[in-house]
């Protein structure tokens, strides 16, 4: 309530500086959140007084909210990556697979991850995308924590006037084994 400007207010006097600061009340009944930028201002009779502007942000924090909400409630991977082959976003789904955070997996390259094999068919895949084609059923094999690869299905969509590809993949490794049983099975 109030109570949080005023104490952010006493900070901002009692330290002499500006100060940017996230504060909320409840507004007709439900919780507004803003970002208030704050400054002392002297007062020319003496003494200091506040100037400053907050702007509401409730919507944005939302947002914010409900994508990360979305991005941890699947075990599909999902992730956000540039031209560069450089992951800026993914969630926690990569984790068991890379034995990576998501903090560290940040600012990786995914294709240090690919199957050598399969870097050729990524790399057309990706030149596909930076034209503008969005790609579905992509499968190319990717290097878990241990060693090994595990067979990922890819959709993906660019948006190339900002140089992202929005990718979300799904673990195929047990479907395209079950097909290699059966088809070494009707071979015999």
């Amino acid at each position: 309530a109030a109570s949080e400007f005023d104490a952010n207010d006493a900070k901002m006097f009692e330290a002499h500086l500006p100060m940017i600061a996230e504060e909320s009340m409840i507004l007709g009944g439900k919780k507004r959140i803003f970002q208030s930028y704050k400054c002392p201002i002297p007062h020319p009779g003496g003494g200091m007084m506040l100037g400053g502007i907050s702007m509401e942000v409730t919507a944005q924090r939302l947002l914010e909210r409900d994508r990360e909400l979305f991005f941890t409630m699947t075990e599909d991977l999902l992730c956000i990556a540039d031209f560069d082959d450089t992951l800026r976003l993914v969630n926690t789904a990569w984790e068991p697979l890379t034995g990576k955070s998501m903090k560290q997996m940040i600012g990786t390259r995914f294709i240090d991850l690919v199957h050598r094999d399969d870097i050729p068919s990524t790399r057309a895949v990706m030149q596909a995308l930076g034209e503008g084609r969005t790609v579905r059923g992509f499968v190319n094999r990717y290097m878990t924590s241990d060693g090994r690869f595990r067979w990922l299905s890819w959709n993906a969509v660019p948006l190339v006037d900002e140089g992202l590809v929005f990718g979300v993949a799904r673990d195929v490794t047990e479907q395209k084994e079950a097909a290699e049983r059966l088809y070494e099975h009707n071979e015999q």
